[in-house]
């Protein structure tokens, strides 16, 4: 019987070790499959490594994740500010830890998109696919012994999957996205920018953005913008900063808002990243912006320091008539939610104490939102005035109701010096038409000066003046940065 047994047992070892033969036989196919495939180049690559190029295309790269670090961190305190020289280097000089306690999702899925979209960008640029598999392990070093090493150990997993798996997948997927864009069929096309995300950031070895109204790529590496008649009149009228102007623009940028708490009771901070994207006749325009909500020294009891990632907005604006002197355009948007759960109230928070933005930090709700709106101009003059209403589903989180509608309304009387600053004063009111207890309107004053051009920064100061919003904040200082096309 233990004779037996003990052959059963080494049977079972043979078979196991001949499972795992097979294993390594079919990974080995696998990256005999994948590897030499990017060598084949269809166009010789222009760039190598040993160039200056390499050094200023991932120092582009490198800043790009550490400006998405901060922007969708949820605890930044703990994850970019608690740190010191001494815990950095004592981090960094550490053996990279073989066990960093993420999830297998993390590791081997979160990671190597990672180095799936660095080596993508790479290739891209211009380098060849060595070259670029040399750029995806950089920033994944980079980013282990610098963003993350400032708070923790290096992770070993981190550093292998990153560049190794990732760069497989992008040779992959870079490979079908050539043939899909190949067939010259729309949709094909669409799919190839989906499978490279890079094309829609990349080309001709320049940062881009694309614009699909277009099918062209707005701005290059060195902001250089297309010089167009339409865009000078969009340019010439001060966009306001506390409501969405109805006129199709072109832009990308971002925006950041401390409220200050009155009671000394903290902040509540917003900002969002985002576009939009304008027909050649700037006629019309999309645009799309993600959004981040968080609270900052609220206090005992209260939600604890940090982010969420809030509702992200979507939308569409187009021209009703226009001259010189006079405009009018009417657009929809969309406010739908992300995948990030409210686990410690944050957003729930953030709803109790201000409104104005609703469904934007709403969890979990979605919205429709047509608008109208209009202006005049008389020289450095300008006038203009918005309005529309949000019918907001799964609103459960505000009152109970499952449906919520709120009105909105501004208007901003402009003054500018053409190429050099842009003036505003603006008034806004929102009504939350179906609320059932409570104060149903705000209000706001905004005072804002927007400078430049082309490549433009502004500053407002926001003070809630009436209704709900005015009881608990005092004051919102507001800055914007656009680059203009």
């Amino acid at each position: 019987m233990g004779k037996q047994s003990g052959e059963n047992s080494l049977i079972r070892r043979a078979k196991d070790f001949m499972r795992k033969a097979q294993l390594k036989s079919l990974l080995l196919c696998v990256l005999c499959v994948l590897a030499p495939a990017p060598l084949a180049d269809a166009q010789p690559p222009t760039k190598t490594v040993k160039s200056r190029d390499f050094i200023k295309d991932s120092a582009v790269y490198y800043g790009s994740i550490w400006a998405f670090r901060f922007f969708y961190v949820r605890n930044k305190n703990a994850r970019i500010y608690d740190t010191s020289p001494s815990d950095w280097w004592k981090n960094i000089t550490q053996a990279p830890v073989t066990n960093d306690g993420d999830r297998f999702f993390t590791n081997y899925i979160v990671h190597p998109f990672a180095g799936y979209v660095s080596y993508l960008y790479y290739r891209e640029m211009g380098y060849g696919f060595w070259g670029s598999a040399l750029g995806s392990a950089l920033q994944s070093t980079l980013f282990e012994y610098t963003v993350e090493g400032l708070v923790e150990t290096p992770s070993l997993p981190d550093l292998l999957s990153t560049p190794g798996i990732g760069v497989l997948a992008g040779a992959a997927a870079e490979a079908l996205s050539d043939r899909l864009y190949g067939t010259g069929n729309t949709a094909a096309k669409v799919l190839a920018h989906v499978v490279n995300p890079m094309r829609n950031f990349v080309n001709n070895e320049k940062v881009v953005l694309i614009n699909p109204l277009r099918g062209t790529f707005e701005y290059s590496q060195s902001f250089d913008t297309s010089n167009m008649p339409h865009k000078l009149d969009s340019l010439s009228t001060p966009e306001p900063h506390s409501f969405r102007s109805a006129l199709p623009r072109g832009y990308a940028g971002g925006r950041f808002e401390v409220a200050a708490l009155k009671n000394a009771r903290g902040q509540i901070v917003l900002y969002n990243v985002g576009a939009e994207l304008p027909s050649e006749d700037y006629g019309k325009s999309v645009y799309i912006f993600f959004n981040q909500s968080g609270v900052n020294n609220l206090g005992p009891g209260q939600a604890r320091d940090g982010y969420e990632l809030s509702n992200f907005t979507v939308g569409a604006k187009a021209v009703i008539t226009k001259t010189p002197s006079y405009w009018a355009a009417a657009g929809i948007e969309a406010h739908l939610p992300t995948v990030y759960k409210d686990n410690v109230g944050r957003l729930e928070e953030i709803t109790s104490l201000y409104e104005r933005d609703l469904p934007v930090y709403l969890e979990d709700a979605y919205s429709v939102a047509p608008f109208v709106g209009g202006a005049v101009k008389a020289g450095a003059l300008s006038f203009e005035a918005a309005a529309g209403a949000a019918f907001i589903g799964k609103a459960e989180n505000l009152e109970g109701d499952s449906w919520e509608t709120v009105a909105h309304c501004g208007a901003s009387l402009g003054i500018s010096v053409p190429g050099i600053v842009q003036s505003s004063m603006e008034i806004k009111g929102v009504r939350m038409q179906s609320r059932a207890n409570g104060s149903k309107n705000s209000a706001y004053f905004t005072a804002g000066l927007r400078f430049g051009s082309l490549i433009s920064p502004s500053v407002a100061l926001q003070i809630p003046v009436g209704g709900k919003d005015s009881e608990a904040v005092s004051r919102s200082f507001i800055t914007q940065i656009q680059v203009r096309f």
